[in-house]
């Protein structure tokens, strides 16, 4: 799972680099504005993760949630999903 972290990393690196080496910015107060965009990641938000009720299993479909989903949030879950 870390090495898709990496990758994403690896990705929002090369895709900086490329967009600003299009920038050229000859306001200095514009062109602070813009690394400070640049340094807090704004063309880039972080990954966004989310779970899908519908999911199931081939081998676990009939057996009622996955092992991996027995978790603090299941219970959460449970209140607005009803598995299948």
């Amino acid at each position: 799972m870390q090495e898709i972290f990496k990758a994403r990393e690896r990705l929002v690196d090369d895709y900086r680099s490329f967009t600003s080496a299009f920038i050229d910015v000859r306001n200095e107060r514009i062109a602070a504005h813009v690394r400070e965009n640049l340094d807090r990641g704004t063309q880039w938000p972080d990954p966004w993760l989310s779970q899908n009720p519908n999911f199931a299993s081939r081998t676990r479909a009939s057996t009622g949630p996955m092992p991996l989903l027995r978790t603090p949030c299941r219970t959460r879950c449970s209140r607005r999903y009803r598995w299948r």
